[in-house]
């Protein structure tokens, strides 16, 4: 609980103070297996409707990964769901002004499949937290499998340097990252 109060005071502070990220961040990942917990940094992250209802539809889908993108100065965030039916993932973006379907390469589909059955520790909720966040960018990602919430990951910024590498669900999860940041330019 300690933990959640001290993480809530520093997102506070920064979305306060609109500080800019340094290229050169001392960042950890902290990690709870409390899923209110961990809800309660997002609860506020984006009030709109479309956040709510993306949210709601997710909730219907068994397996599958969710991918939101949230801009500095935008009141609307970005979505990229991917969906896994009859073993094969789909993707759809979402935002305020378009719902867009997009083909998921072969390669990609299988990773996506791989990584998400790679998950080791279920209800296990990963948050980045650096020495000077950034309120530029929100990212926000969720892995469902067999219709439940396995795991969630939230940071301010976006690099390639996930921090514990013996982590093998941390590497599971950053190879879905990469994969859904990507999907979520096209």
């Amino acid at each position: 609980m300690k933990k959640i109060i001290l993480i809530l005071l520093i997102v506070c502070n920064y979305s306060c103070t609109g500080q800019k990220m340094s290229s050169n961040l001392n960042c950890n990942i902290i990690t709870t297996s409390d899923l209110k917990e961990f809800d309660s940094l997002i609860r506020n992250i984006d009030t709109t409707k479309l956040f709510k209802d993306v949210f709601q539809d997710f909730e219907n889908i068994k397996d599958g990964v969710l991918f939101y993108r949230l801009a500095s100065g935008n009141q609307y965030g970005y979505f990229t769901m991917f969906n896994l039916e009859n073993s094969k993932i789909y993707c759809q973006k979402f935002s305020k002004d378009f719902n867009k379907k997009i083909s998921v390469n072969e390669k990609d589909n299988k990773i996506i499949l791989a990584e998400i059955n790679l998950i080791k520790k279920p209800n296990t909720f990963y948050y980045k937290q650096c020495s000077a966040d950034s309120i530029d960018f929100i990212y926000l990602l969720v892995i469902k499998k067999e219709g439940k919430i396995i795991s969630k990951y939230l940071a301010h910024s976006y690099n390639d340097s996930f921090e514990d590498e013996k982590n093998i669900d941390m590497q599971s999860i950053k190879n879905i990252f990469e994969i859904a940041y990507r999907y979520s330019f096209k």
